[in-house]
């Protein structure tokens, strides 16, 4: 009988004769009938909603694995942008000390050619001197 269905809604009461309880029975097992249907689309609508909960995870798991690649390179443009801006800043420094350097370089260059100068006019007076003295002595 139905009440030994255990949850079997595909059993259904007999339907014996024309009188109320027969009525009764024809309209309680076209409640089944619905209630049954509904049980089938639940489980329908369930394995779809399991079945987009699967590719759901899948699309997840790709955009994290794009997302992971894609901090990655943010790091890696992080670090060299890092290494130029250090090397930058070196250059700048180097070139500080390299217009130092010209301008010291340029300060005795003209120191010696400042002390040349001396130089080149005490031999001249000094030739002069010992032409001079070159004369006197003759």
């Amino acid at each position: 009988m139905l009440l030994q269905g255990e949850g079997n809604l595909t059993k259904r009461l007999d339907i014996i004769g024309q009188d109320e309880v027969s009525e009764l029975a024809q309209w309680f097992n076209q409640f089944l009938d619905s209630i049954h249907q509904l049980v089938v689309d639940i489980k329908t609508c369930a394995s779809t909603l399991n079945m987009a909960a699967n590719e759901s995870g899948i699309q997840i798991a790709d955009v994290k694995a794009v997302s992971h690649q894609q901090e990655e390179s943010i790091d890696n443009v992080n670090n060299l942008i890092a290494t130029m801006t250090d090397t930058a800043h070196q250059t700048s420094n180097d070139c500080q000390e390299s217009s130092t350097t010209i301008k010291k370089t340029e300060e005795y260059s003209k120191r010696g050619t400042s002390l040349i100068s001396v130089t080149v006019s005490e031999v001249s007076l000094l030739n002069e001197s010992l032409s001079e003295s070159s004369q006197s002595m003759k």
